[in-house]
């Protein structure tokens, strides 16, 4: 993936044929950007009430819970 990449075209998504002119210097496309065009266009439904029931936390060591934390928590 060194070196300049003037062979390449113009990247132009192949589902909803968004030409992404942010990627015109590097000729790529990161999968962030391409997934927010999906979500935008509509061609990728979410559901967050599907997450409803979880209730995640990120953790250090210092952010340990003691016991009262509660036991439908998940730590991940």
């Amino acid at each position: 993936m060194n070196g300049p990449a003037d062979f390449l075209e113009v990247p132009v998504s192949p589902v909803t044929g968004t030409t992404f002119e942010n990627a015109r210097s590097a000729r790529t496309v990161h999968i962030c950007e391409f997934t927010a065009d999906l979500i935008r266009n509509g061609k990728l439904k979410l559901d967050p009430g599907c997450n409803d029931r979880w209730r995640v936390t990120f953790m250090t060591p210092a952010t340990r819970p003691g016991p009262w934390a509660s036991r439908r928590t998940r730590y991940i």
